[in-house]
C-alpha cells in the first residue's frame, strides 16, 4: 500500500475547536490502497474533527457507490456506500490502535495519515457475500452454473442417501 500523503491529518496545528475535511475517494485511491475487492468507485468522504486540548474526536461520513464482483456469475456490480466511522486520538508514547475507539500516536507525529481508515471504512459496508439481484447476473453464467450444479447432474432415477437429501434443502437458503 502506497502512502497517501493527501490524506495526512495535521493534528498538531489545528485549533481548538471543530474542522470539517472533504475527501473524494476514486479508482486512483483504490488501486493506490491495493484493493482487491474493490475495483473502482466513487465515494464522497467528510471527516469532522473536534479538536480538544490532548485529544481529537473523528467522525467520517461517507457515501457514494462502488465497483465489486459478484460473487455468482463474477460480473462487476455496483454497491451503494452509505457508512460512518467515529473515534478519538490522543498523543502518547508509542502507536497504539487496538482499541477501537481509541487510537493513540506518538508525540513526534506531526500528523495522522486517515487513508487505511477512510479505505476500511468503505471495505466495511460491503456485505459478505454480494451478488446481484435476482435475474441481473450475467446469464450465460447463469446457465453454466445451472448445467453444472448438484441438482442439474442429479439422475431422476438415482436413489439419493437421505443424508444428502436433507442437506439439499440449506441450498437454496439465501
Amino acid at each position: 500500500m502506497k502512502t497517501l500523503k493527501e490524506y495526512d491529518l495535521m493534528l498538531k496545528t489545528l485549533p481548538q475547536g471543530s474542522h470539517t475535511f472533504s475527501y473524494h475517494l476514486d479508482d486512483k485511491f483504490f488501486t493506490a490502497m491495493e484493493s482487491d475487492d474493490i475495483k473502482g468507485g466513487s465515494v464522497d468522504a467528510e471527516l469532522v474533527v473536534e479538536s480538544r486540548v490532548g485529544s481529537y474526536e473523528l467522525t467520517f461520513s461517507m457515501s457514494g457507490e462502488v465497483t465489486i464482483e459478484c460473487d455468482r456469475c463474477l460480473d462487476d456490480m455496483t454497491h451503494i456506500v452509505e457508512a460512518g466511522y467515529h473515534t478519538f486520538v490522543r498523543y502518547g508514547d508509542e502507536f497504539d490502535d487496538s482499541n477501537d475507539d481509541l487510537i493513540v500516536i506518538p508525540e513526534s507525529d506531526n500528523s495522522l495519515n486517515i487513508s487505511r481508515m477512510l479505505y476500511d471504512t468503505v471495505v466495511l459496508s460491503i456485505p459478505f457475500r454480494h451478488v446481484h439481484d435476482e435475474g441481473e447476473c450475467n446469464e450465460a453464467m447463469s446457465r453454466i452454473l445451472e448445467e453444472h450444479s448438484a441438482e442439474a447432474s442429479a439422475d431422476d432415477n438415482d436413489e439419493i442417501d437421505p443424508r444428502w437429501e436433507a442437506l439439499k434443502n440449506f441450498k437454496n437458503i439465501n
